[in-house]
């Protein structure tokens, strides 16, 4: 890194989450609390998930309502095997205020569209939903209480609400008389969603979800069946804000909320990028003369492959492309030290049986190769420094497909 850069990122602190020493206890208390029974957000099947699922044919439909997008699968389950057989994504949100009857409208037409060349649609529906739910079961299946609803969604009377079951009435009520509808977290059902090598049968599964957000779930058998624990990590508060984090979440539509999120996820990384480059530009460290306009039109998907190519004839492309590499690498750290604290926990707490699968997914995961590299790299040098979890075999992979394999487990473990 250039030394008037390096410079300009340690005078406004981008670099203390390297020298901060208090942040390790406040990771480890919020792991700690988001693990234990006090945290609502876990679902206990009095299940364990069997070496193979039963092979009775089952067709059903996902929907999986994200930060940004719908999807929505038709799917076919049957001696082990799944097939999409149609799949459909839209944008979904509106600038618009969300209530019940707003939302399940919305819902429909987009399920009317989707299925509008089926004969016969399924009678099942598994909603998988982006944001905080407090889970319980009922005679449908899983169902869930909304916690939270989205950061940049406004809603009424969708607090509290319980999503599967007035879903289901409402699907009932209008055109769709036989539907059943369970609801789950989508970090969970990621988790579901893993493969597990056969001699990780009975290991212990984490979830990582790095995305528009980020979220982390875990998943283990205990005496009892199988536990789900949905983290929301992105909502932790331990990592050493700079100058910029302090900007972006102060002008954030909801500032003080998901300060972890914020310092590198996709919905985030763009604004925090720009609040770099401004005071880069006030502090020139830049020419006076140097505009970046280009910016100000850019997604996140098209900043990220601007800085694809290792070299560009746009000006002063290699600072920039410094500061895009250092936002990376802090997050791909937050990530591994996030993720080795809920392994020492799991040690700690005897809950790992010394194997551990991790499935990575999300967009950021997938798109930046640094960002995977860099927390992989950081994630096993920190499990061989730590005596508590020097021991562990880590199974590192990828969830391809992140909503739909897991639901034959979910429906076994509803049952």
């Amino acid at each position: 890194m250039q030394t008037k850069l390096k410079k300009f990122l340690d005078r406004h602190h981008f670099f203390d989450y390297l020298t901060d020493r208090d942040y390790p206890a406040s990771l480890d208390r919020q792991t700690n609390y988001a693990l234990s029974k006090h945290n609502l957000k876990q679902i206990h099947f009095t299940k364990k998930l069997p070496a193979t699922l039963p092979a009775d044919p089952l067709d059903f439909l996902a929907l999986d309502l994200g930060g940004t997008y719908l999807r929505l699968y038709l799917c076919h389950y049957e001696n082990s095997r799944l097939k999409i057989i149609s799949q459909y994504k839209e944008n979904f949100y509106d600038d618009k205020l969300y209530a019940p009857a707003t939302l399940f409208d919305d819902l429909k037409q987009h399920l009317d569209r989707f299925l509008a060349t089926v004969k016969v649609p399924p009678t099942r529906l598994i909603f998988s939903f982006a944001n905080a739910l407090r889970p319980y079961f009922r005679q449908s299946g899983l169902d869930g209480e909304i916690l939270y609803w989205g950061k940049n969604h406004r809603q009424k009377n969708l607090i509290g609400l319980c999503l599967g079951l007035e879903l289901e009435n409402y699907l009932r009520k209008n055109g769709y008389p036989q539907m059943a509808v369970s609801v789950i977290n989508d970090s969970a059902l990621a988790l579901l969603s893993t493969p597990v090598p056969a001699e990780n049968s009975t290991s212990t599964v984490i979830n990582l979800i790095v995305g528009s957000g980020t979220n982390i779930s875990v998943g283990y058998d205990t005496e009892k069946g199988c536990k789900i624990i949905n983290l929301e990590f992105g909502d932790f508060d331990f990592f050493p804000y700079s100058d910029f984090d302090r900007q972006l979440n102060y002008h954030s539509n909801i500032p003080d909320k998901f300060l972890t999120e914020k310092l590198f996820a996709g919905a985030w990384d763009l604004y925090l990028f720009r609040v770099i480059l401004k005071q880069a530009l006030l502090d020139k460290i830049f020419p006076a003369a140097a505009q970046f306009q280009d910016f100000k039109t850019m997604n996140a998907g098209d900043l990220e492959n601007f800085f694809q190519p290792e070299t560009s004839d746009f000006p002063s492309f290699d600072l920039l492309r410094e500061i895009w590499q250092a936002m990376t690498a802090r997050g791909a750290f937050i990530c591994a030290t996030g993720l080795h604290s809920i392994l020492c926990y799991l040690q700690a707490n005897h809950l790992a049986k010394n194997r551990v699968t991790i499935s990575e997914t999300g967009a950021v995961l997938k798109n930046s190769l640094l960002f995977r590299q860099t927390f992989e790299n950081t994630l096993q040098e920190l499990i061989k420094k730590n005596p508590l979890t020097s021991a562990l075999k880590i199974n590192l992979t990828m969830t391809t497909d992140p909503i739909c394999p897991g639901i034959p487990k979910l429906l076994f473990l509803c049952a």
